[in-house]
């Protein structure tokens, strides 16, 4: 009998509260969406400069939109991550240009991918900041979006 009096009260007691845990999560939901919806349009316009950049090969832009040294790592949990400073900078992006962008269901290399997409349609930011696009990382700075980190197959 008293087993039972406490599964009631325990139900009771679940009734009166699950508003406010309801509440708490709606609001969060809300949060996160204007969390994101700012992102994207932040990161939309830096995805158009940083897209551009690249198709003109301009690599004092790319740089300016870039965090320095640039880590890249292999794809394997295990592969160190390296620092990678301004002068190997070029060489090393022109090489990942012509490399598989590590997008589901795109056939071609990562300059392909950023020539099929000048718009990109959603944010996927972690819980670390970052906006992973294939293996270009992309992190939010103190003054905007700058390019991280490259996943590398050959790293």
């Amino acid at each position: 009998m008293g087993s039972r009096m406490f599964r009631c009260a325990l139900l009771a007691m679940a009734a009166v509260l699950s508003p406010f845990r309801v509440g708490a999560a709606s609001a969060q939901v809300s949060l996160h969406q204007g969390f994101e919806v700012a992102n994207l349009t932040e990161f939309q316009s830096f995805w158009a400069h940083f897209r551009q950049a690249v198709m003109n090969d301009d690599i004092a832009a790319i740089e300016a939109l870039t965090v320095f040294p640039l880590k890249t790592k292999g794809q394997l949990d295990d592969d160190p991550v390296k620092a990678i400073g301004k002068r190997a900078f070029a060489p090393l992006l022109r090489s990942h240009l012509k490399e598989d962008p590590n997008m589901r269901g795109f056939s071609g290399n990562t300059l392909d991918f950023l020539r099929a997409n000048p718009v990109f349609p959603r944010i996927d930011v972690d819980g670390s900041g970052d906006q992973n696009v294939g293996n270009l990382v992309f992190r939010r700075q103190t003054n905007g979006w700058k390019l991280s980190m490259i996943y590398r197959a050959d790293d």
